[in-house]
């Protein structure tokens, strides 16, 4: 038997720390999770407009998949060879990621510039102009991300912090 007194005193304040297993993470309520592909679908849709009319070739944004995965998990799904875009969501606490195969970004960056895009990339990191190409091209991407989330939350303005060749340093 439980007195109201007693379950309001284990209840934990506002702010207060509580431990978290991260081998067992919390799912998504399944309305969550709904939300959430509707946004992407939304975000993918608007940013194949984007890329399409920014790269001057027909691009496709595939459907999103919604995964929960510990990062350890993420880390090991990337492809070798990838760039992590490291962005805030303001007022939101934390940071998202995107990663891209650093390939399809080098193809991205030769269609900007005016070429064919091949398939054969050269096998390198990205240099400073390539990276300044990329982040205004980002930040159109993710003006479209904040008219996706709008369903969800109003307010929402995501900005690209940095791009990092290895996700583990972030």
């Amino acid at each position: 038997v439980s007195t109201p007194g007693a379950t309001s005193s284990m209840r934990r304040r506002r702010g207060e720390a509580r431990a978290y297993d991260f081998r067992r993470p919390v799912r998504l309520a399944r309305e969550h999770a709904h939300l959430l592909r509707v946004a992407m679908q939304t975000f993918a849709r608007q940013s194949t407009t984007v890329l399409t009319t920014s790269l001057r070739a027909v691009c496709q944004i595939g459907t999103p998949q919604i995964e929960e995965l510990s990062y350890d998990e993420f880390l090991s799904s990337m492809p070798e060879q990838s760039v992590c875009a490291v962005i805030s969501l303001d007022p939101w606490p934390g940071k998202a990621l995107m990663t891209f195969d650093l390939a399809t970004l080098l193809t991205m960056i030769d269609h900007q510039l005016g070429g064919m895009g091949s398939e054969r990339q050269p096998d390198r990191p990205l240099t400073d102009i390539e990276q300044a190409l990329l982040r205004q091209l980002l930040t159109r991407m993710l003006g479209e991300l904040s008219y996706a989330l709008e369903p969800i939350a109003k307010g929402v303005h995501p900005q690209l912090l940095t791009l990092e060749a290895d996700a583990r340093f972030v």
